[in-house]
């Protein structure tokens, strides 16, 4: 069993499995070992579930040799953030506070484990979601696997680090204003933010019930489709989540004038952006040279956008946690009490303006900013993940301040609702991999998945540390 193994995408090593080339027990061995070598170092699990995950993974090795194959996920070992409850098992959500015993099982694990996954275990995480760096009080630094003297990004950032090392071939985050585009970005993988109710979220532990969005991060595009055809429908136990229909992740077989068109966001920090970071501007040369039109696009309420998302995140996370807050818990960090207790100020009348706006700013950023584009291309973030500062360089009270210069570009998604994906465009001089970011209209992942492939197509793949 090679190390290269561990780097194969989902679609062949499922491709493998059906075939019966490999086994789920030995391919979960590879992902188990492998974890025990690499996590001292990265500290992306929190939880291993070495017994669980074998005795399933023989299982699921039975049920192929019966002849009976779940799908494409059917014995590929795959983990998720630390924020989903299953039976026996209350997630952490990167926190030390206390929690009653749950029953929940989350609807997508419930939908994973139909699909035929096995769970490897759960990863770090910003505390409560609520930060941006994978720098966690409780659990620790979660490390970046291209150099771990640079963080992660988050909130999934456990997530994204798995993914890249090697550790998963898939992983479940959440997103609540870049919280799996971000990481992915800084961890040089896939990272789909889906349209707002498109995966139940039943059963996994909130950052903000009206904005939070659960979604795979993976190594290609194709391997997210398989993870989000798995998760996405519609889910009694989550009264905001919509019927869909399979998503496709298709590369365009039509002429370069039936391309979809896409909105440059022009603006001071993409322009900044470009002269930091020469991959996006590759980019940019790559999608023109395949044929796809390329205009200049502007969001001009992108502040607002990200002004009514912080109302409402802020809100709903002081509600959800106002008895830590108001006594004061020391189980609580300094560091992301700093980032949510804000909410306990605003008035309510902002929290609900916050709210009843949406509809009506969609509407108009559709036909506004969208009205010509079928879709937008922006940065994720920052061009390359940053380095960790010492606790003493970075003060409770700038933690806040520095997550919203890395999600500047993000937050406004989040709000709307809109579909958007993080996908690797190369490695800057000092080998941090880079991204861009594509936004669709809502529910319209189909379009964005098979742009964003065929732009990975275009583009030469990276080489993830350690898989040689």
């Amino acid at each position: 069993m090679t190390r290269a193994l561990a780097y194969r995408s989902l679609g062949e090593v499922s491709a493998m499995l059906q075939a019966r080339d490999v086994s789920s027990k030995a391919l979960t061995s590879l992902m188990l070992e492998r974890i025990h070598q690499q996590n001292p170092k990265l500290n992306c699990f929190i939880k291993i579930f070495d017994d669980s995950a074998l005795l399933r993974a023989q299982q699921l090795d039975r049920e192929l040799e019966a002849g009976n194959w779940r799908g494409p996920l059917h014995g590929v070992p795959l983990a998720i953030k630390d924020i989903f409850d299953f039976p026996g098992y209350c997630a952490s959500g990167g926190s030390s506070l206390t929690r009653s015993t749950s029953n929940q099982h989350a609807t997508v694990l419930q939908k994973l484990e139909d699909a035929g996954a096995v769970i490897l275990g759960t990863l770090n995480l910003d505390e409560l979601a609520a930060g941006g760096t994978g720098d966690n009080a409780h659990f620790g630094r979660c490390r970046n696997p291209w150099n771990t003297a640079h963080n992660t990004g988050g909130s999934s950032g456990g997530s994204a680090a798995a993914v890249a090392a090697g550790l998963a071939y898939a992983a479940l985050g959440s997103d609540a204003g870049g919280s799996i585009r971000l990481p992915a970005a800084f961890c040089g993988v896939v990272g789909l933010k889906p349209s707002y109710g498109r995966v139940s979220r039943h059963g996994a532990m909130a950052r903000t019930w009206s904005m939070d969005c659960i979604g795979p991060l993976t190594r290609s595009c194709r391997d997210a489709s398989i993870v989000f055809n798995a998760i996405l429908g519609q889910d009694p136990l989550d009264a905001s989540s919509v019927a869909s229909a399979a998503v496709s992740c298709n590369l365009p077989t039509s002429q370069p004038a039936d391309l979809p068109s896409i909105g440059l966001v022009d603006d001071a920090a993409t322009r900044l952006h470009r002269q930091t970071d020469p991959n996006f501007g590759q980019a940019l040369d790559l999608l023109g040279g395949a044929g796809y039109g390329l205009e200049p696009a502007r969001i001009p309420d992108l502040d607002l956008y990200t002004s009514l998302q912080q109302v409402l995140v802020k809100s709903e996370g002081a509600a959800m946690h106002e008895q830590a807050l108001r006594n004061n818990d020391p189980c609580m960090s300094h560091a992301v009490r700093s980032v949510i207790e804000g909410g306990l100020e605003i008035p309510a009348v902002r929290y609900i303006e916050a709210l009843s706006l949406r509809p009506q700013l969609l509407q108009s950023f559709i036909e506004e900013v969208m009205g010509e584009a079928d879709l937008l291309i922006m940065p994720v973030s920052l061009p390359v993940a940053p380095a960790f500062l010492s606790t003493d360089a970075l003060q409770a009270r700038e933690v806040d301040h520095a997550f919203s210069q890395v999600a500047t570009m993000t937050r406004f998604a989040n709000y709307l609702g809109l579909p958007a994906i993080s996908i690797p465009s190369g490695c800057d001089s000092n080998g941090l991999p880079t991204a861009i970011q594509l936004v669709a209209r809502p529910f319209e992942e189909s379009l964005l998945l098979s742009t964003a492939a065929h732009f990975e197509s275009l583009c030469p793949a990276l080489r993830y540390p350690g898989s040689d």
